[in-house]
């Protein structure tokens, strides 16, 4: 008795998980056969769920965005999805006229991720038959990497979810303790007043002071006169007016120390009236560079700069050789041509692959995004019956591992084909020529 108690638990305990959020994934249309990203967001407000939809295809190379709210009816284990009416789209031509779209979704969980999955179909009018297809979505852990939050942001709808915090507006004690702040920034200021006055009267009498030093300011040559006439003086305690030659100098003497085989702390008379020489030509170089440092100086840095920013890129699939191949699945083929379609599998974190056939790169990089990546490959005789497709990840994105959607069109057959790869081993497909049955 206990036992079947626990089995009737069991549905509860699934339906029971909190179902509002943004789920992303693909939906896949049996006419055209193509896959096109799919995003639900699904709000609660008092034990009713509604939401809104978000679909992208490509015509032409332009993407054709759709933003839908629909209403959301759970009926037992299944929750039935129906469209309302355009909320935004930029389709190249008008939508369809009273076309609306129901899906019919079933809740489960692999591996602690959320997913629907189920069927979908649309109304017949009088110009328009159905059409049927497939969805498949998970439910998104970080909903600020969503197309859909982003774009209903720009439309102001956010705040008709449930799960996305509202940020209260300013209570009246904060704007009563902003006030009081601002008084005491304007007393602040009416004091800083006072003492810019006292600093400008001070700043006057320095002015006169720095008038007297120029009438009686010596040239850099009589400086250096004095300087090699004052031999029992050390080259730093040379007096001029100008600023620049004190830095100049300064400047000098740092990187005389910096060098350990050419420091010297015993300086020679010759040696000082050199140093002096040598100063002069670094108060030149200050005139160019307001910054006191001499130019051989600053050219230096600058290669520098440019050699610790030049970084070897590796080429594509560098690391093949030392990562595992693991086949993931077998495909029948039957045309000497294929279409590889890739996309991001629901999450959009920054996934990059590339893609061999029999070990040579033929889709090198490939940063997995909501749009569709087409590759079409030609298969000859030379490659042999039994033909090797490998997904090399390159990084592991934000939410590791590397994952993505591969769909393979061999004519009117079409394969999806879901992929994960790591820094250690790598996913695989083996595409085999499909022999003719001789009569």
């Amino acid at each position: 008795m206990k036992f079947l108690f626990i089995i009737f638990l069991l549905p509860l305990q699934l339906f029971a998980q909190d179902i509002t959020g943004i789920w992303a994934g693909t939906l896949y249309n049996d006419t055209t056969k193509q896959y096109i990203k799919y995003e639900l967001a699904i709000s609660e407000y008092k034990g009713k769920l509604s939401g809104y939809s978000h679909t992208i295809f490509v015509i032409d190379s332009i993407e054709n965005v759709g933003v839908k709210s629909v209403k959301i009816k759970q009926q037992g284990e299944k929750f039935i999805v129906e469209d309302e009416k355009f909320v935004y789209n930029n389709y190249t031509e008008p939508p369809a006229k009273g076309v609306k779209q129901l899906s019919k979704l079933l809740l489960s969980e692999n591996d602690s991720t959320m997913i629907l999955s189920g069927f979908w179909n649309t109304n017949r009018t009088k110009e328009y038959s159905e059409l049927t297809g497939k969805i498949f979505l998970q439910k998104k852990k970080n909903i600020k990497e969503s197309l859909i939050i982003a774009k209903l942001e720009k439309l102001g709808l956010t705040r008709s979810l449930s799960f996305i915090p509202f940020t209260p507006a300013p209570t009246n004690d904060l704007v009563i303790g902003n006030r009081k702040r601002l008084k005491s920034i304007e007393l602040e200021k009416q004091n800083a007043t006072v003492t810019e006055e006292e600093i400008a009267i001070s700043g006057k009498e320095e002015n006169k002071q720095i008038k007297d030093q120029k009438k009686n300011k010596k040239t850099p040559e009589l400086a250096l006169n004095q300087q090699k006439i004052d031999t029992n003086k050390p080259a730093v305690k040379i007096t001029s007016s100008q600023p620049s030659e004190d830095l100049a100098f300064v400047n000098h003497q740092q990187i005389k120390s910096s060098d350990p085989d050419k420091q010297d702390l015993g300086t020679s008379k010759d040696e000082k009236s050199k140093t002096v020489i040598v100063n002069k030509q670094g108060v030149k170089q200050q005139n160019k560079n307001q910054a006191g440092i001499p130019e051989f100086i600053v050219k230096q840095q600058r290669l520098d700069n440019i050699k610790t920013q030049v970084k070897v890129v590796p080429p594509p699939a560098a690391e093949i050789a030392t990562r595992k191949i693991e086949t993931i699945r077998t495909v029948e083929i039957k045309q000497d041509s294929l279409l590889l379609t890739l996309y991001d599998n629901g999450e959009i974190d920054g996934d990059t692959v590339s893609i061999l056939l029999n070990g040579k790169v033929i889709m090198p990089r490939q940063g997995l995004m909501a749009k569709a990546i087409n590759k079409t490959i030609y298969l000859t005789p030379e490659m042999g019956d039994s033909i090797v497709l490998v997904m090399y990840a390159e990084n592991l994105g934000s939410i590791p591992p590397n994952t993505g959607l591969l769909v393979v069109h061999d004519g009117d057959d079409v394969y999806e084909i879901r992929f994960s790869g790591d820094l250690q081993k790598n996913s695989a497909i083996i595409l085999k020529r499909k022999k003719e049955v001789k009569k």
